[in-house]
């Protein structure tokens, strides 16, 4: 397709997690969407790699991957300036699990920079040889989108908003697939419709859409489910396309990226003496690490926002097992980026019983070398506890909601906890390696009065 990207060895192709680049939208635009950025992938990728695609099937591919282009670029949309769609900033595409002869498995995320917790699109895409010309994708949604708060709060503003919501959730505009009531599927055709969500179908089972492509053909069937049976529900015609080279988006921000290299060496370890820190809390009471220290060992967590789903989970956890840690001999520290102003209705919400302090500046952070990574923010995406914690975050939230001021979805810290001894040395340090790992209270219960420590602990 024209691209001049680096062949990845044939060791790195067996890693779990190989290539997580990010791909830039432009705003106004929809020439470059999700197909071409597994078209990007699939020239990274070496073709020669052994238990892959051979040159000839990667060709295949990329016409297959070409066809996909009709469900995902409708060109009558690119003018259309009040699609959400087009304010599309981000694709992120990376390779999960290990390679199958004949087999991709990409989890593939759409984004929007206000709103990092909350994709507008998030998918496994599943592609295989079957027969010498034929292939087939499966794709598995990972996010419902009418669960999505910025798809309702944007079908609010908009002049379609009487219109119902699944009718903004599918791809088309003019067409998409429903279930009926017999449980069966049937085709819709809609007029003058809106498309926010790129989804030629409804979803069902977990399974959106399933594709068997020849590529000698010039239409791409779309099956349900139970597509052996050879029941065709949509047809796409050939849609051409128009492509160009991308690379990865860097971060602009000068100072995340100084702070990401100095975390990459340097962290803190078990016997070091971090700074006495006196600051003030959310309450606007003085916290002196030194006075606190005189009756109780210090376990400090460091969070994200007030807002980030995973950080309420741990902090709801925090509550629940806040009087058995101060019968251990604790006292809790928690550091949030958030400012004092969007942190403060969070605390008298939730009624947190332990030191808060607001750090957007981020001083605390940088004392105690937390780390900031885009590419574990990404790692996090697939991991299964960080989904189940977001998922109860959420939960937990209720109806609150709580705002984003603005640079906070930037942010690519990744979480830590520390004990600190009466002595002022740390005890325990736990690195991240996820968004959502934290030292487990039920080790620091089981482990309260011991002076072993441990050492810097990740778990992915």
């Amino acid at each position: 397709m024209g691209f001049s990207l680096a062949e990845k060895n044939e060791k790195s192709s067996r890693e779990f997690l190989i290539f997580a680049p990010l791909l830039k939208l432009k705003k106004n635009t929809m020439k470059l969407c999700i197909v071409g950025a597994i078209l990007c992938w699939l020239s990274a990728t070496s073709i020669a790699q052994k238990n892959t695609f051979s040159k000839d099937e990667h060709k295949k591919i990329q016409t297959f991957i070409q066809q996909i282009s009709a469900v995902y670029n409708n060109q009558a949309q690119a003018d259309t300036t009040e699609n959400p769609l087009l304010r599309l900033s981000e694709i992120r595409i990376f390779e999960i699990w290990t390679h199958k002869k004949n087999e991709y498995w990409l989890s593939i995320g759409w984004y929007q920079p206000d709103f990092p917790e909350q994709p507008m699109g998030e998918k496994i895409f599943h592609i295989k040889s079957i027969r010498k010309d034929t292939f087939e994708l499966d794709c598995y949604s990972w996010t419902d989108p009418s669960n999505s708060s910025y798809l309702l709060q944007w079908k609010e503003k908009h002049p379609y908003k009487k219109k119902k919501l699944e009718h903004l959730t599918n791809d088309g505009c003019q067409n998409y697939v429903v279930k009926n009531s017999s449980g069966g599927y049937e085709l819709k055709t809609l007029k003058d419709q809106v498309c926010a969500f790129n989804n030629p179908m409804a979803p069902f089972d977990g399974l959106f859409f399933h594709f068997i492509f020849d590529p000698t053909g010039q239409k791409m069937d779309i099956y349900d489910k139970n597509y052996k049976a050879g029941k065709v529900l949509f047809h796409y015609l050939n849609t051409p396309m128009l492509m160009r080279k991308t690379t990865p988006v860097k971060s602009n921000n000068l100072e995340e990226k100084k702070q990401e290299q100095a975390t990459d060496d340097g962290r803190l370890k078990r016997g070091d003496k971090p700074e006495a820190f006196v600051v003030e809390d959310v309450l606007g009471n003085t916290i002196s690490l030194r006075k606190i220290l005189k009756k109780n060992k210090v376990l400090l967590v460091f969070l994200r926002h007030a807002w980030c789903p995973v950080c309420n989970y741990r902090t709801h956890e925090l509550i629940g097992n806040y009087n058995a840690l101060k019968e251990a001999g604790y006292e809790v520290v928690v550091v949030y980026e958030s400012s004092k102003k969007s942190l403060l209705p969070y605390v008298e919400d939730h009624d947190l019983p332990y030191f808060v302090i607001a750090d957007p500046q981020r001083e605390l952070y940088k004392a105690f070398k937390v780390e900031f990574s885009s590419e574990k923010m990404l790692k996090s995406r697939t991991n299964t506890k960080m989904l189940t914690h977001y998922k109860k975050g959420m939960e937990l939230f209720g109806d609150r909601q709580y705002a984003k001021e603005k640079g906070e979805e930037k942010s690519s810290i990744i979480p830590a906890d520390f004990i600190i001894n009466k002595d002022r040395t740390l005890e325990t340090v736990y690195y991240g390696e996820y968004i959502g790992d934290h030292l487990p209270v039920k080790e620091l219960l089981e482990g309260a009065g011991s002076s072993s420590g441990h050492e810097i602990r990740n778990r992915f």
